[in-house]
């Protein structure tokens, strides 16, 4: 098992002032990481039972690939939960890129900003996929493009709670299933 967790009392959650606070990346709220590496990946989630939990990510290279990515739809028992993750990344990948790259597992209470062209969440080919409680945002300073989530054929994504603003779709590809999600679009 990896486990990727601030200590105790050092997370942005732990962060004085935390329930006023934008939920946005500011490496003065906890622990942050911080990439700047063009055409390489932050997290590289290359085994089962690997959790993220409570961590600011952030790379500033518009150039690359996703955040965070997890490329073997058969891993069983990957989580990334309750962070905070920002990047200005373009799609150099086309479709396929986002600020998540996750063909298996749970993405549940994100903030994700993404200040770039791609995609927030990308689910190509999956094999299952949760996402839950998570707000996906382009800023208005940001022209809309691509889709909050992507999903390209097979697997199951099931999509519930999840507000995506800013994007040109709310859900580009071969569909999701879910309810109670919120967007922008018509």
């Amino acid at each position: 098992t990896v486990t990727l967790r601030p200590a105790s009392g050092q997370g942005f959650k732990d962060a004085g002032g935390a329930a006023t606070s934008p939920l946005v990346y500011n490496q003065a709220n906890g622990v942050a990481i911080a990439s700047s590496q063009a055409f390489n990946v932050a997290i590289y989630v290359g085994v089962n039972n690997f959790f993220i939990d409570g961590i600011q990510l952030k790379c500033t290279s518009v150039d690359g690939n996703a955040l965070i990515f997890q490329n073997d739809p058969t891993f069983s028992n990957v989580k990334i939960s309750n962070s905070i993750l920002q990047t200005a990344l373009n799609s150099v990948n086309g479709a396929y890129t986002g600020v998540i790259h996750l063909r298996a597992g749970t993405a549940e209470n994100l903030v994700l900003n993404q200040r770039g062209n791609s995609n927030g969440i990308s689910c190509d080919y999956p094999g299952t996929v949760n996402i839950t409680n998570c707000t996906i945002v382009r800023p208005s300073d940001i022209s809309a493009a691509r889709a909050a989530i992507y999903k390209a054929s097979g697997g199951t994504v099931t999509v519930i709670n999840t507000a995506g603003f800013g994007f040109s779709n709310y859900v580009s590809g071969s569909g999701y299933s879910g309810s109670n999600n919120a967007s922008d679009q018509a």
